[in-house]
């Protein structure tokens, strides 16, 4: 067996167990500083092929083939670790894009008195007020307001939305603000 291959083993440190009743163990990358948790079973495995390897003992074959198995396994965990640090960050994708335009945290305090009153048992009764007066004011302009829906595309119908969904936005927003808030 190539001691070689193993060299990396002496910059895994093996801690543990912490407690009678928590037989975790913690393995510990001394050439990153990362820890991940590990089995009773496998820090064993591990002990057991360290010993034996810088030992030279001569032990059941089976034994170390298990053993040089879940080290290899461990191995391979930590090389994904380290490996997995050095990728590079993923490239920016403007469909993904995030762009924070307030911070509410501070102000947050200052609106619960008004999410309270927003977010409530009146929120369903005001809403099906607002509706029955929509239906009312149909009825009363004959639905004309339908007849809009024809010019939907238009030029000056598409400039009026681009200037009033930005506001439009803001004021959905602040609902999320003021659920969250409650």
């Amino acid at each position: 067996m190539d001691v070689s291959e193993f060299a990396s083993l002496d910059q895994i440190e093996l801690v543990g167990p912490f407690s009678a009743r928590d037989r975790r163990y913690v393995m510990r990358d001394l050439a990153t500083g990362k820890a991940l948790v590990v089995s009773e079973q496998a820090a064993g495995s591990f002990r057991r092929f360290k010993n034996r390897l810088y030992q030279d003992a001569k032990t059941q074959e089976d034994e170390i083939k298990q053993d040089l198995m879940a080290t290899a396994k461990l191995q391979q965990i930590v090389q994904q670790i380290r490996l997995g640090e050095r990728i590079p960050d993923k490239v920016f994708n403007p469909v993904f894009a995030n762009f924070p335009l307030a911070q509410l945290s501070p102000i947050q305090p200052y609106l619960e008195p008004l999410a309270r009153i927003v977010v409530s048992w009146l929120f369903w009764p005001v809403f099906f007020a607002l509706a029955l007066i929509c239906v009312y004011l149909g009825v009363l302009g004959n639905w004309l307001i339908l007849d809009a829906f024809n010019n939907v595309f238009s030029i000056e119908a598409l400039l009026t939305f681009g200037l009033i969904a930005p506001f439009l936005k803001i004021i959905h927003e602040l609902g999320h603000v003021l659920v969250a808030t409650r």
